[in-house]
């Protein structure tokens, strides 16, 4: 039995790059995603928090 190996061509390093860079770029486009998502839900805490805290000032401003 022979182990010959074929040699490796540009293109087939062309192929695999091509290959790397896609999986790169989704893998890119999923952590934005993530992290758009969590500073949605953020902001979305802040103003109710904030919104929060002006009802309970104008409720404690009324009784007084």
């Amino acid at each position: 039995m022979s182990d010959q190996r074929q040699p490796v061509t540009v293109d087939d390093l062309r192929l695999k790059a091509r290959r790397i860079e896609d999986m790169v770029r989704t893998e890119a486009r999923r952590f934005a995603e993530r992290d758009a998502a969590k500073a949605a839900a953020l902001a979305a805490l802040v103003v109710l928090a904030a919104l929060g805290a002006a009802y309970y000032a104008g409720t404690r401003r009324s009784c007084a």
